[in-house]
């Protein structure tokens, strides 16, 4: 009988989960396109809080259960030398989107698990990936090698759009993906971004904000349009603007004046500040709502060499932004918007379609029943009119006599006192310790 019990309580022991060895696997760079709804996430960048929800932790998270990327704690990474994503993978993003902002047009870079054999299609082992990502980025651009993908439709690559979006929430979506160059980087080989604000007309005076929108277009300082990073030392508040309009994108509507009809701020730029893009934004629906002129822009543009704070405007909601487009050199990349598999021609496709189908016919569904409920009240109240809100409104203040956001120098002061703080609380704690 105890032989039999010590029999059954081996069989009862759980095996320890086999090691997934990255060592027998090639990996190849390529690049995704990433689709997101950001509303439910702080911002796109992983934090150091694993607790903390971002778009990136997401991805890394999906990308490490399907093994198509090492972990920072694999036994079988010889020659790893960091336990960073751009270290292990080389990862590399084209924008940082703030929390509550979405995406439709987001590119990363990467080096992923193949399913080829290293040599075929521009596969390298991942032993090479690691000295490759140590390399200086100008070492990188000397040896530059354009991957081959001449036999990529004799075999199928590994079915990369079915097997992330499977482990991926449904707010965020890999669209498309795409064999790049080695030396390939998402963030310094984009061109452009292209954003979009998106607001019903409501009361605004459309005509005024578009004048005030196009003054943005060309090379300027937008220190009054950000909000100082106190971390970026020697960051320069020039900016270059290449295109910016209000546009209607209600279809439907382009030609009413109905309260309810949809616009969007297109902006399009080399590069944008911390929050830049809701700051415009903010300032004009200040020109729209009739407090602001819409040459109230230069007028904000012209700022002298002092490094005050932006006047203490509140910003735009994050929640209507989207980063809509990320602009790179023609031929870099050649999409692919199915798994490659000759059986499941459309397949992919297909079912990215009817996932943004089905979250469509939510939302649309919700927004009906709200707008029922909104006409039913109006029927009830009939025609009394709207009045002000009771409560005491202080009076408008112009934005250029406003009070003054800290400047960098005084975050950065408030900063080091924070620091000191700290540190002199830590100094605290240690010498208690030491006399008990």
């Amino acid at each position: 009988m105890a032989d039999i019990s010590e029999t059954n309580s081996k069989q009862k022991k759980k095996k320890s989960p086999r090691t997934f060895d990255f060592s027998k696997h090639s990996a190849r760079k390529v690049a995704l396109s990433v689709s997101y709804f950001g509303w439910n996430y702080y911002g796109f960048a992983a934090q150091e809080s694993d607790s903390v929800l971002t778009i990136e932790a997401e991805l890394f998270k999906a990308l490490r259960r399907a093994k198509l990327v090492p972990e920072s704690d694999d036994a079988n990474l010889p020659g790893a030398f960091g336990n960073s994503p751009s270290k292990l993978f080389g990862w590399s993003r084209c924008g940082r989107t703030d929390k509550g902002v979405s995406a439709y047009g987001q590119v990363v870079s990467l080096y992923i698990r193949s399913n080829f054999p290293v040599g075929e299609v521009g596969c390298i082992s991942w032993i090479e990936v690691w000295t490759r990502e140590g390399r200086t980025r100008n070492d990188a651009l000397q040896e530059f090698q354009h991957p081959t993908t001449d036999t990529f439709e004799l075999k199928p690559e590994l079915p990369y759009l079915s097997i992330l979006n499977k482990l991926l929430p449904q707010d965020i979506r890999v669209i498309a993906w795409s064999p790049v160059a080695d030396n390939f980087d998402a963030r310094y080989d984009c061109t452009f971004r292209l954003y979009k604000y998106m607001f019903p007309r409501g009361s605004l005076d459309i005509p005024a904000m578009q004048e005030a929108s196009r003054m943005y277009v060309g090379t300027h300082n937008f220190r009054n349009f950000c909000k100082i990073d106190p971390s970026k030392i020697n960051e320069t508040h020039i900016r270059d603007i290449l295109s910016a309009d209000i546009v209607s994108i209600d279809t439907e509507n382009s030609h009413s004046n109905d309260s309810s009809q949809m616009f969007a701020f297109v902006v399009k730029g080399n590069a944008f500040l911390w929050h830049q893009v809701r700051c415009m934004m903010a300032v004009l629906f200040l020109v729209g709502r009739g407090l602001e002129s819409a040459d109230v822009v230069e007028k904000l543009m012209s700022v002298d060499t002092s490094t005050e704070g932006r006047p203490a405007y509140e910003i735009a909601s994050e929640i209507p932004l989207v980063l809509f487009d990320c602009g790179f050199a023609e031929s870099v990349f050649s999409w692919r918007y199915g798994d490659g598999q000759p059986e499941n021609v459309g397949l992919t496709e297909n079912k990215m379609i009817t996932h943004l189908t089905e979250m469509w016919n939510d939302y649309a569904t919700k927004a009906c029943q709200l707008n029922s409920l909104l006409n039913e009240y109006k029927n009830l109240i009939g025609d009394v009119p709207i009045q002000p809100s009771p409560t005491r409104k202080e009076k408008y203040i112009p934005l250029l006599e406003m009070k003054r956001c800290a400047s960098l120098e005084e975050r950065k002061e408030s900063n080091n006192k924070k620091r000191r703080e700290q540190t002199g609380d830590d100094n605290v704690l240690k010498t208690i310790k030491k006399i008990k």
